[in-house]
Order: C-alpha cells, then structure tokens, then sequence
C-alpha cells in the first residue's frame, strides 16, 4: 500500500523515507487503490452552532452538543484555507476505487474530533487519531509517531502492537468503516495519570491490550476475505515486553501531555505521576514557562534532581516573567551560557537582565556587548557594561558609532580604555552623525590618516568634512586632491583646497581637466602654481570639451608643440581645433598640413591652411622688417667717418 504525507502550513515535520509521497494541496491527492495517508496540519476544534431554533432544540442543544468538528490549516491555490475533517476525508475516498480501503492517520491537534461523523464519509476507511478532542499536541510527538510508523515495513497490526503502550499515553482512537459499519477503539491515559506506583502499570497496559485484541479480532473475522490489504495478519495475542525505561517513557508521555493541555484538575495528577522516579520533565518546565504557571512550574523544578536546561533558561528569559524567571534560576544549578545572557539583553526588560546577570558567573563576552550596544537601550547597556570586566573591543567601537545613538556611544566610551583606531575613524565619518563623529574625534589620541581625509571627502558632507579637517594635523596629499576632484563638489574642493599646503601636481590638473566640470577645475587653477605641461595641454584637446580647454588655455604660459596641434587636427573637432589655432604661442608648420590632409576632413584642412598661410605672412613681415633694419644700419657710416676729409 502507497505511503503519503499530506502537510499543511508552517508544518516542521521530517520525512527521512524517500518512498513516502509528500503532497501539499487536495489537488495533488493520487487517484486509484486505497492508500496509507499521514495527515499533519495544524487543527482546531470546531462547533457547529445551528440557528432558528425552536425552544426545545434549544434546550436539547445545550444539553446535548452535537459533537465537534476538525477544522485544518491546508494549501490551496490561494495560499492557505481552512476545511473541516468530512470535507478532507471525503475527497481522499472520492479519489479511491469503489470497496478499496484507505488508512488514515491525522497528528493534528484536537484529531480525535475526526472519529465523531465518520457516518458522514463515504466509502471504506481506517481511521487513526493521536489525542481527544479537547487536547492540542506536541511538534515532536507529531514527529514521534510519525517516524515510528514509518521507519520500518511493518503493517499497521505490528505498529500498534510494537507501540501500544505508548498509543495509551497519547490517547490514541482507531476506527474501522467497512461497508458503512463503523468499529471504533480508543485509549485513555487517564488511570496511568491517577496510579500512585509504576508497578501498577504492566497490568493495566496487559488489560487494555486484551480489550484491544478482542475488538481486532471480531474485525478480522468478518472483513478479513473482504479486505485482505488491511487484515493481511492475524494480531499476536501477546502484548509486547516492556523494560522498566518503555514503562517509564509512559509515563513521562502522559506527564508532558497532561502540562500541555493543563488545566483546574490537571495538578494533582501531574503531582500523582511525579511520584514515580526517573521521568523526563525538561518539556513540561517549557511548557509550564510558557504558560506562566508558576506553580506547576514549582512542582516541577522540585521533582528529583531536575536539571534546568539551558534552553528553559532561554524560554523564562523570553517569557519575561520575573517570578517565573526567579523560580528557574534559584533551582538552577546549570551555569548561564553567553547566549542566555543575549537572549536577556534582546528582551528589553531590565529587571529580568539584572536578575540573570545577578546569577551568573559566566564572562560577558565582546558578542554580548555588541548585542547591549545593538539594543540601543541605554539603562539595559550600562547594566551590561557595570557587570562586565571584558575589554572593549574596536569592533564594539564600531558597532556603538554605527548604531549612531550618543547616549550609547557616551556610555561605551566612558567605560572603555581601547585606543580609538583609523578604521574607528573611517566608521564615524561613513556613517555621517555630526555629533557622533566629533565624539569619537574627542575621544581619539590616534592621529587622523590621509585614508580618513579620502573617506570624509567621499563623504561628501560638508560639515563633516570640516570637522575632520579641523581636527586634522595630517598633511593634505596630492590623491587626497584627486579624490576632491574627482567628487565634483564644490564645496568640498575648496575646503580641501583651502586646508591644503600641497602643491598642486600636474596629474591633479590631468584629474581636474578629465572630471570635466569647469567650475572644478578652475577652483584647481586658480589655487594652483604648477606649470601647465604639454601633456595636460593634450588631455584637454582629447577631452573635447571647449569651455574646459579655453580654461586651461588661457591660464597656460607653455608654449603649444606641433604634436598637441596635430592631436587637435586629428581629433577632428573644428571649434577645439581652432581654440589651439588662436593660442598666441601656436606656429603652424608643413608637417601640420600634412596631418590635416591625412583626415580627409575639407574643414579641417582649410582652417589648418589659413593658419598656416598667417604663420607664414607673420614670419615673412618680421623677415623684411629685419632686412630693412639691416639696410638702414648698412647706410649710416661709423662714428667718426662722416667728418674726415670735410
């Protein structure tokens, strides 16, 4: 018989058997033979409450009930819906061939409300369920039953022979609907919550176990032939041998259950199973935390030599309920873990922390202080920081400045004796707090590096740019420069700028230039007393940006080569060509002309030319006015000569 899980929403169980078909939506239902399904959803008890009634079905519904519903959280096309046990069931028996048998086990809370309108369900079925109506059950014990259904072959006869003396303690029902007769079987653990010695329990389990034998039985005699895929085997007549552990287990299942579902009469029942050495309570102190049962959880804690686990501590913790909380730690002989105290910090609640930090022995670790910081609670931090003798870190540092809260930041630094480090710097400036930063600055012996001046003009916060500046004894390198430049803001240059006693360096200007904003760069030039070199010359040429070139042009005494004139023709844009034309220092020789004609480019040759023809009436003027001076001086005779002989 195929094996599938049917789980719903927010289900955590586990399937560890790759033969088991895992279906999510009632659409996925397989079609055809019966099938074994494991139903795991989140369920609720549902009551009808029929309207227009008269009087006397009024008084009869008060009086008699009718009996509950299984509401269960399923997948739909839509996300998620709610439908009641008939309408589950009924679409898997719709699904499955006429007089074929379908197994149903459903690990909801409240699944026993699935065994009150089997009348309502059509076809043939075996139902099982894992606890009352009335009762809500465990994750794990979801999971328990689960896997010990299906981590082996064995049919569902040697499962609940193997597994009955646990099936007692979880009230488990079983229901045979076989051609519309209905058989139905349940256990109660109610007599084990009541006995007073564990040796009264053998005999009651042997009891039920006969009571259970003799139903089946009756069964298998008249649907055996019928049915053969579900009474395939005869039952063992004996009950299986239980060691004194598998008794104890019994008990310690009914003990967590009983705290579960806790309720007026349940104390002196779980008072009753308390008396028998050895159970397992760690479930029931979490679940008596949760509930905020102060004196369950007391009689829990008083039980033997119970042993608080770290994770209850967590659960009280969570709680952040104080007298809960006392009761766990006074009891407690397990030492407070690092990650107790950070479930502390992260609740809030600073009496809680202090009542934990009171009983604890254990070092605060740099992590919690970061979790303190992190919380931003500021009485909870100094609770944090008064109890501590750990060193803060730089990283802790870090985390206070990030947080960006200066109370907090107050507070760690008045306790910390760590050297403020760049990277401390670095954090302040990035995270850009004007009163956070000039806290660190403060608080900080470390000189300010040329990488802080870099992250600060990245910034791009004026305010904070000013502060660092002001604060700074760090000279002002060239690529501190550079990084101005190539923010592009303004302001931020010139502040830069006007702090900095660094010559400005030809590759600034390259940088300035190549940025393209002219404002920028003219705050460079203006600020700047280096020459401007050929190859700046050429970057702006081979930027193409006019405004850009004329500025660096016009502030340029360097005298323009014939190589930056043929990188202008051979860019080939006219209004940059002719900008280098009309530089007073330009002459334009053969070799230019040359270029010109080898871009084929008509206007760019013309323009060459006519500069060209000028270089040369220019220099063919200074010729003759040089001859002409020449003449003038031949015709005027030597000092002396013009009076010998007269």
């Amino acid at each position: 018989m195929q094996k599938i899980l049917f789980k719903g929403p927010n289900i955590s169980m586990k399937n560890e058997n790759p033969d088991i078909k895992e279906i999510k939506t009632l659409a996925d239902l397989p079609s055809g033979t019966g099938s074994e399904y494991f139903i795991n959803v989140h369920g609720s008890e549902f009551f009808y409450k029929p309207t227009n009634l008269g009087l006397w079905e009024k008084i009869k519904s008060y009086f008699m009930p009718e009996p509950s519903y299984l509401s269960m959280s399923i997948f739909s096309d839509e996300g998620t819906t709610s439908v009641l046990d008939i309408t589950l069931l009924n679409k898997i028996q719709n699904n499955t061939i006429a007089n074929q048998c379908n197994i149903v086990h459903i690990f909801s809370c409240h699944s026993g409300a699935a065994q009150h309108h089997l009348d309502w369900i059509q076809g043939n079925m075996v139902l099982c369920t894992y606890n009352k109506a009335s009762d809500a059950n465990i994750i794990q014990l979801a999971q328990n039953n689960y896997d010990a259904r299906t981590q082996n072959d064995f049919l569902l006869i040697e499962y609940i022979r193997d597994y009955f003396h646990l099936l007692v303690a979880s009230d488990f029902s079983i229901s045979y609907k076989l051609d519309d007769q209905i058989y139905s079987f349940s256990l109660s653990a109610n007599k084990i919550k009541k006995m007073k010695s564990i040796a009264e329990l053998p005999s009651f389990l042997h009891k039920e176990y006969k009571a259970f034998v003799k139903f089946y039985k009756n069964i298998h005699a008249k649907y055996h032939e019928s049915y053969p895929e579900i009474f395939n085997l005869n039952i063992e007549t004996k009950p299986k041998e239980l060691t004194y552990d598998d008794l104890i287990r019994v008990f310690s299942r009914a003990l967590t259950l009983e705290t579960y579902n806790f309720n007026k009469f349940s104390l002196s029942k779980i008072e009753t199973m308390l008396n028998q050495k050895g159970l397992y309570t760690d479930t029931s102190i979490g679940d008596a935390i949760e509930q905020g049962n102060s004196e369950l959880l007391i009689c829990l804690l008083n039980y033997g030599n119970t042993k608080v686990s770290t994770y209850n501590l967590d659960k009280a913790i969570e709680k952040g309920d104080l007298v809960i909380l006392k009761a766990i730690l006074e009891h407690s002989t397990t030492k407070i873990a690092s990650y107790n105290l950070d479930k502390a910090i992260e609740k809030g609640d600073l009496a809680i922390l202090k009542a934990v930090l009171e009983h604890s022995t254990t070092k605060i670790e740099s992590y919690n202080l970061d979790k303190a910081i992190e919380k931003g609670d500021l009485a909870i931090l100094k609770a944090v920081l008064e109890h501590s003798t750990t060193k803060i870190a730089s990283y802790n540092l870090d985390k206070a400045i990030e947080k960006g809260d200066l109370a907090i930041l107050k507070a760690v630094f008045e306790h910390s004796t760590t050297k403020i480090e760049l990277y401390n710097l670095d954090k302040a400036i990035e995270k850009g707090d004007l009163a956070i930063l000039k806290a660190v600055l403060e608080h900080s012996t470390t000189k300010i590096a040329s990488y802080n001046l870099d992250k600060a003009i990245e910034k791009g916060d004026l305010a904070i740019l000013k502060v660092v500046l002001e604060h700074s004894t760090t000279k002002i390198e060239s690529y501190n420069l550079d990084k101005a430049i190539e923010k592009g803001d303004l302001a931020i240059l010139k502040a830069v700028l006007e702090h900095s006693t660094t010559k400005i360096a030809s590759y600034n200007l390259d940088k300035a230039i190549e940025k393209g904003d002219l404002a920028i760069l003219k705050a460079v030039l203006e600020h700047s007393t280096t020459k401007i070199e050929l190859y700046n010359l050429g970057k702006a040429i081979e930027e193409s940006d006019l405004a850009i070139l004329k500025a660096v042009l016009e502030h340029s005494t360097t005298k323009i080569e014939s190589y930056n004139l043929d990188q202008a023709i051979e860019k080939g844009d006219l209004a940059i060509l002719k900008a280098v034309l009309e530089h007073s220092t330009i002459e334009v020789g053969s070799s230019n002309i040359y270029t010109a004609e080898e871009t084929h480019n008509l206007d760019v040759i013309e323009l060459v030319k006519k500069y060209y023809n000028s270089t040369i009436n220019t220099i063919t003027s200074e010729e003759n006015t040089i001859d002409t001076t020449l003449i003038v001086v031949e015709e005027v005779p030597a000092l002396g000569e013009g009076t010998e002989g007269i």
